[in-house]
């Protein structure tokens, strides 16, 4: 026969004499469980930040015991590599160029190293890369989309290298700007205005134009970029005719163009004596039907700080319209 178990009888309140103390200790042993809980909590979080670390590539250190002290080190498919040096980075350039490989990486080193001076990397890299060259890194920025401004800038700026130290032929290189502007359609006010600065830009462009790449809207964009950034090299004026012309009879309708030009060449060294801006300008006060208020203004800054014996011929052509 089964022993029945008799329930305790409830404890008489009047002899409950250390209650307090055994609240007391009940709360602390609920707070000690909490923080272990925290804690666990914890590790599991760091668990699963080194695994996450792991899935893209990131290797922990676990030598260290010191939750402050873990190192990541980025292994070989990371995009960053600081230990490298310009020799080493130009090796790893040159490698990915022989491969149609993906620059983003190298370029990402180039960039972050703020101890490297461009000029001296580009001139180690271009001792060794030939003028196919130029193709190749035109076919790796087609295979893999560089998508950050700064590390397309420096492709821009070894493209403009490699087409003055190889010698690059002026149609091959609007070929190559071409593409570029086919895979980079949001970019191509930057890509116009490195060509304005590239050897032999003028000729470049000229070829670009015949290409029939890029029509009179895009074209006035990459000018007018150009000049209020002011990235027109010191023989800006062949370009700046060329791309007026290239543009004409619109480019007299456009009153923000001509304040924009003219308040440019009214900064710019040199041009209060030159000849050949005073006759860009008389040609451009003698076709220009109408000017706003403020391309009005810009023209009037620009023949007031004329030098030339074509000033009174600019005076006399302003006369013709009304600041209002």
């Amino acid at each position: 026969m089964e022993q029945q178990l008799d329930w305790p009888v409830p404890y008489e309140k009047e002899k409950l004499t250390n209650l307090s103390k055994i609240l007391s200790l009940l709360n602390n042993f609920e707070r000690s469980k909490t923080e272990e809980d925290q804690i666990s909590q914890l590790a599991d979080d760091d668990n699963e930040s080194d695994n996450a670390m792991e899935d893209v590539g990131l290797e922990v250190d676990e030598g260290s015991t010191e939750p402050d002290a873990k190192k990541m080190k980025v292994n070989s498919n990371s995009s960053v590599n600081q230990s490298l040096s310009l020799e080493e980075l130009c090796d790893e350039f040159k490698k990915q160029l022989a491969a149609n490989g993906n620059l983003n990486p190298v370029l990402a080193d180039l960039d972050q190293h703020q101890d490297f001076k461009f000029k001296d990397f580009t001139e180690c890299l271009t001792k060794g890369v030939a003028v196919d060259d130029f193709n190749r890194l035109i076919q790796c920025s087609k295979n893999f989309f560089i998508i950050e401004d700064q590390l397309f800038r420096l492709l821009l700026t070894l493209l403009a290298l490699l087409v003055e130290e190889k010698d690059i032929k002026p149609c091959s290189a609007a070929e190559g700007v071409a593409l570029l502007l086919s895979s980079y359609p949001q970019r191509k006010s930057i890509l116009v205005t490195s060509v304005f600065n590239m050897h032999q830009g003028g000729d470049i462009l000229d070829s670009i134009l015949e290409l029939n790449v890029l029509n009179k809207s895009e074209l006035r964009d990459a000018l007018l970029f150009s000049l209020q950034t002011k990235q027109l090299p010191a023989n800006y004026f062949q370009i700046l005719e060329k791309l007026m012309d290239h543009m004409y009879p619109d480019v007299l309708q456009d009153n923000e163009l001509v304040m924009t030009v003219f308040s440019f060449l009214t900064d710019a060294p040199e041009s209060a004596k030159c000849l050949k801006t005073a006759k860009f300008t008389v040609k451009i006060l003698s076709r220009i039907d109408e000017l706003d208020a403020a391309a009005f203004s810009s023209l009037q800054a620009f023949v007031m700080t004329n030098k030339t014996f074509l000033k009174r011929k600019m005076e006399s052509l302003l006369k013709n319209f009304t600041d209002t």
